[in-house]
């Protein structure tokens, strides 16, 4: 693993932790206030509630009570898209030279397109870089 697919790692289990955590408490939110879904079931999350008046206020309850734990949230998810970004540039940068063109076009397709980014990023944080050559292992 080279530093670029370690920090990506990093990134990414520190917004999985936060996001864990942020659902956690928006679980016994729910649950603290007896919110229920449509089904007259438990809501388990904010979005999940019935009425759209309760839900507004939920919403803003909830984001007032737990601003810093969504702020942090929301900024580990601002530096994981940056990282991400990184890797791609990363697993993009191995192709061979005279794939320029190809190069280029996986670039903006990844930065348009939800699937094609999420498939950049497995690809490039799998490889192996051992088997890149020294100029491209950054």
């Amino acid at each position: 693993m080279n530093k670029t697919q370690r920090v990506y790692a990093v990134a990414k289990a520190h917004y999985e932790a936060l996001k864990s955590a942020l659902d956690r408490l928006e679980l016994d939110y729910c649950k603290a206030h007896g919110y229920t879904t449509e089904s007259g079931e438990l809501a388990v999350a904010i979005y999940m509630i019935a009425s759209e008046e309760v839900f507004g206020q939920a919403t803003e309850d909830f984001c007032r009570i737990y601003r810093q734990e969504t702020d942090e949230m929301v900024a580990a998810q601002i530096a994981l898209h940056v990282v991400e970004d990184a890797l791609i540039d990363w697993g993009l940068s191995v192709m061979p030279p005279h794939l320029v063109r190809e190069r280029e076009f996986l670039r903006d397709k990844g930065k348009r397109d939800y699937a094609t980014r999420q498939k950049l990023i497995g690809l490039a944080f799998r490889m192996d870089p051992r088997t890149v050559p020294a100029a491209a292992r950054r």
